[in-house]
């Protein structure tokens, strides 16, 4: 058996499903984030299942970080996402 695990941003996720649906109260949005996760896998295999979904939500980095393909230093402050 092949088992999925899925991340999910929850601050994107939470953007998007009210963007999609207009607003949407948190249990039809569990609902819809759980049947969005289950059609990301692959249903050519019968051997394919969903072993959970893992949800984060936290505000985003203020950080500067080294990119190693641009080879500079990046402002996370600064970039949108």
């Amino acid at each position: 058996m092949i088992k999925t695990a899925i991340l999910v941003d929850g601050g994107y996720y939470r953007r998007k499903i009210v963007g999609f649906t207009g607003h949407e109260i948190p249990a039809r949005a569990a609902d819809t984030l759980y049947r969005y996760c289950q059609r990301h896998l692959a249903h050519d295999r019968e051997d394919c299942s969903l072993y959970r979904v893992l949800y984060y939500d936290c505000a985003p980095s203020e950080k500067k970080v080294y990119h190693p393909l641009l080879k500079k230093t990046v402002d996370l402050k600064k970039t949108s996402g």
